[in-house]
């Protein structure tokens, strides 16, 4: 027997309070028995970063509908999908307007009680599971890369201005791979994936108090609460509850549903 996940998801992005375009995107795919959630933050050019984020999500959607169903392990099929996505991103670069572009990636996939997460740049993801909150994922910012080597405190990294300078993202050409990580899935996990400009200005606490709350819920309350606090920034929120693994039969296909 094979266990499918069952998810209660919601998601949800917004431009922000100062900036014109949105450059964040996202996507969750249920396909098969499988589930992945995905969040990219574009950055660099005008509108280049949109179309970074936005080709970064498209290539990784297509390399997993590709090698899915092939018998290699789950993180390379996610990482294989980064590194591809980020030649993609770098070639497109190479196209007037369009040079300095890139953009994190940020997300996670569900194959039976397996949970992977996939991880560039400094967007985030979240677990809570049985109401231990934590951060699975390192940022990877010059700020960040401080605090390790004990140069900054958390506290100074914060408010430094140099807090979103990127260390590590797709379009950069020293890019190398993702950060991939394997995690036991348990009934009841929420995962929570989000770009920066949600942790900008909600603080852990919060973060972690909306992911006891339904899905929609606190998607929407997250975002309202970066609004009112002036959001300066683009911010996405995916927040996944897993419900329960349900049994099903070796083989069973549901039918594939995208949502964008």
């Amino acid at each position: 027997m094979a266990l499918k996940p069952i998810v209660q998801i919601a998601a949800a992005t917004d431009k922000g309070c100062i900036r014109q375009n949105n450059e964040d995107s996202y996507r969750y795919l249920a396909e098969g028995n499988d589930f992945w959630a995905v969040v990219a933050d574009g950055c660099g050019g005008e509108a280049a970063g949109e179309v970074a984020s936005r080709m970064a999500v498209e290539v990784f959607a297509d390399e997993i509908v590709k090698h899915r169903d092939s018998r290699r392990d789950v993180s390379f099929i996610l990482r294989d999908a980064v590194v591809r996505a980020n030649r993609a991103i770098i070639e497109e670069s190479k196209v007037d307007g369009k040079k300095g572009m890139g953009t994190t990636l940020s997300g996670f996939y569900v194959r039976g009680r397996e949970v992977f997460t996939v991880h560039a740049g400094d967007s985030r993801i979240y677990r809570k599971r049985n109401g231990v909150f934590e951060q699975l994922t390192v940022d990877h910012t010059w700020v960040q890369e401080q605090v390790d080597r004990g140069i900054l405190s958390p506290e100074e990294a914060e408010t430094h201005p140099r807090a979103s300078v990127l260390i590590k993202a797709l379009g950069i050409p020293d890019f190398g791979s993702p950060d991939i990580d394997f995690l036991d899935g348990q009934e009841d996990d929420v995962i929570l994936v989000s770009s920066d400009g949600l942790h900008r200005v909600v603080t852990l606490q919060e973060i972690s108090q909306m992911m006891d709350l339904p899905a929609e819920k606190a998607v929407t309350d997250l975002i309202a609460l970066s609004l009112e606090r002036g959001a300066p920034d683009n911010v996405t929120v995916i927040m996944a509850r897993l419900e329960k693994f349900q049994k099903i039969e070796d083989g069973t296909l549901d039918n594939v549903t995208p949502v964008v």
